[in-house]
């Protein structure tokens, strides 16, 4: 499935302004994006955790430019305290809540990953819903600072409903209908379901 935002002169206008480089996507998106092409689930979710590291410093150093130098120089505090008490000081508002917590579960994860001798590897489950929440992060940042790649419609939900052994029905939240409606948002699907999925032996 593949939501597109329907084509405005404003689109067009940021388009260019990323093809002649005077508004360069941020590194954190660059690196999320990629992250989608790894094949080693492990290098992924390590990826995926990387973009987020360095999208919340993005963050500081826009909206607070003169944390840059400790940010760049310094070891800097953990993603979990940078979107909790550090944030709501600065910003005199609480990120979300139940995010944050995913965030910090996952960041835990990935220094397991990390550190660990073991090969652990994450499921493709737990690499798709990092990638949401890191995504939804990034997002939320951008909103705080009225910047140009927020999107309303991630925080949105679209969800997969059961109905047979066989089937499954994808529900889309109200607001994501309504931009259908209106042309304000193109949807194309193109995937199969198997809902009787079972683990490939390792």
């Amino acid at each position: 499935m593949d939501f597109k935002k329907a084509m405005t002169p404003e689109i067009y206008k940021q388009l260019l302004s990323h093809m002649y480089g005077s508004e360069n996507l941020p590194l954190s998106y660059i690196l999320l994006k990629k992250s989608k092409n790894l094949k080693d689930r492990r290098q992924q979710f390590i990826s995926i955790m990387t973009a987020c590291e360095i999208g919340v410093k993005e963050f500081y150093k826009e909206s607070k430019p003169d944390l840059s130098i400790i940010l760049d120089n310094l070891q800097s505090p953990s993603i979990p305290k940078l979107l909790g008490s550090i944030f709501k000081s600065y910003f005199e508002v609480e990120f979300p809540k139940e995010l944050r917590k995913q965030i910090q579960k996952y960041v835990e994860q990935r220094n397991g990953f990390i550190h660990s001798s073991e090969k652990n590897i994450p499921t493709l489950e737990e690499c798709l819903d990092c990638y949401i929440a890191v995504l939804k992060t990034l997002n939320y940042l951008n909103k705080i600072n009225d910047n140009y790649l927020y999107y309303d419609l991630y925080e949105e939900e679209i969800n997969l409903i059961s109905v047979s052994n066989t089937q499954a029905r994808i529900v889309f939240s109200d607001l994501i209908k309504e931009r259908v409606s209106a042309r304000q948002l193109n949807m194309s699907t193109g995937f199969n379901i198997n809902l009787n999925y079972s683990k490939p032996k390792l």
